[in-house]
């Protein structure tokens, strides 16, 4: 079947009626979805044109692999992967799996191979795809960037994510203003559009956690307190 992550699908908005689903993966790990639902979406290809997808399925945390390959650079090394159209890829985390019931979408419909052992491109509906073995193209070139491919072990997805953060244009840039509290930042607010200066003192407003425009109800306490004062001194007055 065909799965999609349910962050995305809530994203753009996928409505389809609750259906539980369990899924059993390789290592006999079962997985139970009980708020997936069946949706119905359109997949884009590169080319433009479009597909209908029915009946996928939504999981949460779909987890994939990350997917990164430097086109340029393996085209450097074998000339044949110029010979298609293919856009690298940097960090990029699938959020949709086509399953067998799509299958039409995904097969390949023209095959480019190189020399043994090289990246082999495939041209399917949603456009062409590079193939190949990730530890095998490690051990030609340290800089060589993974390709897609399925990780089958915890280790191998790890090195995955390790080659993806040492790619060069991948940047981590520091906030540019100090992170603070939501609580804090409306205190900040209150603090810089309210203090003025009064003679020779400041005057700020109180630096509310909340908005207190809205107060709860108190006239019932304040009539309560009122009445039990009243009797206390009746009280006293007759001693």
């Amino acid at each position: 079947m065909t799965l999609v992550d349910s962050v995305l699908a809530d994203k753009i908005g996928l409505c389809g009626p609750k259906d539980p689903l369990s899924l059993r993966w390789t290592d006999a790990s079962v997985q139970n979805e009980e708020n997936s639902r069946r949706v119905s979406l359109t997949i884009c290809g590169e080319n433009g044109e479009k597909f209908k997808i029915d009946n996928a399925r939504t999981v949460n945390k779909l987890n994939l692999p990350l997917q990164s390959v430097n086109v340029k650079k393996l085209q450097k090394r074998w000339t044949h992967l110029g010979m298609a159209p293919v856009s690298s890829l940097i960090g990029a985390q699938p959020k949709i799996l086509i399953g067998q019931d799509n299958c039409h979408l995904i097969i390949a419909r023209d095959v480019i191979e190189g020399p043994p052992n090289a990246p082999v491109l495939s041209n399917t509906k949603l456009g062409w795809v590079i193939h190949g073995n990730v530890q095998m193209y490690k051990q030609m070139s340290k800089d060589q960037p993974t390709f897609s491919t399925w990780s089958n072990s915890d280790e191998r997805l790890h090195e995955m994510v390790k080659e993806s953060f040492k790619t060069e244009s991948f940047g981590v840039n520091p906030p540019k203003k100090t992170l603070m509290s939501v609580e804090n930042e409306k205190a900040l607010q209150i603090l810089e559009k309210t203090t003025h200066r009064t003679g020779n003192k400041w005057e700020t407003g109180l630096l509310w956690r909340t908005d207190p425009s809205v107060l709860p109800e108190s006239k019932t306490m304040a009539i309560q307190r009122l009445k039990s004062v009243a009797t206390l001194t009746k009280s006293q007055q007759r001693k």
